[in-house]
């Protein structure tokens, strides 16, 4: 065995101290286990946030909308249209949200 020292925050420290020797094998197993395991050391790409998007999904993403926008701006405007023709009005339409709210 050789020993190494490594640099932890002073709870950390306090409770090592504290432990008792079965403790500390069992963690020291776990820490050799740890480094030795090739798959642990390898990092493919840093994570940017929880469930976060790669930059190139953001792209892919913010060009699918973009291309969408004509159509869905078409569509509300069917909508605006029909609403018209129906009699709404903006006061008419005013008078919806404040009672719904």
């Amino acid at each position: 065995m050789e020993r190494i020292v490594i640099e932890v925050n002073k709870a950390t420290a306090k409770k090592w101290r504290e432990s008792s020797k079965p403790k500390c094998k069992e963690i020291v197993t776990l820490l050799n286990e740890a480094l030795n395991d090739r798959t642990t050391l390898v990092v493919e790409e840093p994570m940017l946030g929880y469930a976060r998007p790669t930059e190139k999904e953001s792209e892919k993403h913010f060009k699918d909308v973009q291309e969408r926008l004509p159509s869905y701006k078409t569509f509300l405007e069917g909508i605006r249209e029909k609403a018209k023709a129906n009699g709404l009005t903006e006061e008419i339409l005013e008078a919806i949200l404040k009672k719904s709210a």
